[in-house]
């Protein structure tokens, strides 16, 4: 053998052995592509690990830009109710104190001074319960916002952890394919300085951490509920430490309604001097009542504190006990008339507290 042609051998030599990796890098990427893989750095992902993330972020913005936002505005529309309250307690107790001044007068001019002060501040209380209409109805709306963002996130995370779920279960699949193994090998082989592997991504993993951390911001539960003859719907409601009672669910009703005897057996008879307020029932009609504050409510796992409750007097016997917003208005909500089930839930968990805003009777254990 020539000289030449021993140098042509060796080379032709050389560039087979080179050809090998190369054609056998080619072919496991041919296979991991074929899986519908892409090469991301070392790593192999699916493509549904962009689309988690893009959902995560939505999911996030509509928390930070929508929820938020939206129970903030509640909270204020909320306390503008309360301070037109407290405007109202303030001008019927004065005019409560003109009245009894008006029958004590010992002059023609004093009664009379007191008359005009008395005709002129029932048209201002008339205005400011005018303005309580207004502030509810506002205050209704907001609720209904709040309630509405707060379905489209919990929507949304549900959306993000099926999809993510999902992706797992792929990738435990693949993981389990002989090709993608071998394939994976053959990239290794031909360029030993990186080790190519399978997802998931360090960054899909972490989605998946922020998602579970979003996740625990969120509680969700579905209460039993019964249908009555009248086709409402009816639950077992908790105060404080008494045993259930039997209730309407009511959700155009603005505060928790209860019958007198049912509010002294759970200790929450109102006092002499207790304010008395209005609420709006589910068929538009307006009703008054005397304020209490029960310290503790609770439906299933979901609880809410110090929540406003109209107390009906002795007079109406057959008044009915409705679950209303003051403790509905907390929470996502929906019945779900098939299954018999009222399906609720919150944010930053099943707790929800209200500081009392107002002078509040006190309850009798």
């Amino acid at each position: 053998m020539t000289k030449l042609s021993r140098r042509a051998f060796e080379l032709l030599t050389i560039l087979a052995l080179v050809a090998v990796p190369a054609r056998a890098e080619d072919d496991g990427q041919k296979t991991l592509e074929a899986k519908n893989l892409k090469k991301v750095g070392p790593v192999f992902v699916l493509p549904v690990e962009a689309e988690i993330e893009a959902k995560w972020k939505d999911a996030l913005k509509t928390k930070t830009a929508k929820v938020m936002p939206a129970q903030k505005a509640s909270r204020q529309a909320d306390a503008v109710v309360e301070a037109a309250k407290k405007q109202i307690e303030r001008g019927k107790q004065y005019i409560d104190r003109i009245d009894t001044e008006i029958a004590n007068a010992n002059t023609i001019v004093k009664h009379n001074q007191l008359v005009a002060a008395y005709h002129k501040a029932e048209k201002a209380l008339e205005t400011l319960e005018n303005q309580l209409d207004t502030a509810e109805q506002r205050a209704k709306d907001q609720r209904t916002a709040a309630m509405q963002a707060a379905e489209e996130f919990s929507e949304q995370l549900m959306a993000t952890r099926k999809l993510f779920d999902k992706a797992e279960r792929q990738y435990k699949s693949l993981e389990k394919d002989k090709k993608i193994t071998a394939a994976l090998a053959a990239l290794d082989e031909a360029d030993s300085k990186i080790k190519h592997k399978l997802g998931p991504s360090t960054t899909m993993l972490a989605t998946g951490k922020k998602l579970t951390n979003l996740e625990g911001t969120v509680f969700s539960e579905a209460v039993p509920i019964r249908r009555t003859e009248g086709d409402l719907w009816t639950a077992a409601v908790v105060f404080g430490d008494k045993p259930a009672v039997e209730m309407e669910i009511d959700t155009g009703a603005s505060s928790v309604v209860l019958p007198h005897k049912l509010a002294k057996e759970l200790g929450l008879e109102p006092d002499a001097d207790a304010p008395v307020i209005r609420g709006q029932l589910a068929n538009g009609s307006i009703v008054q009542g005397r304020r209490v504050i029960a310290p503790r409510i609770r439906l299933g796992r979901f609880e809410v504190e110090n929540v406003e409750c109209m107390v009906f007097g002795p007079e109406y016997p057959d008044a009915s006990a409705l679950l209303g917003q003051s403790f509905l208005g907390k929470f996502v909500y929906k019945i779900d008339a098939v299954n018999s089930k009222l399906v609720m839930t919150a944010l930053d968990g099943p707790d929800r507290s209200e500081k009392p805003k107002s002078k509040q009777s006190k309850s009798k254990d």
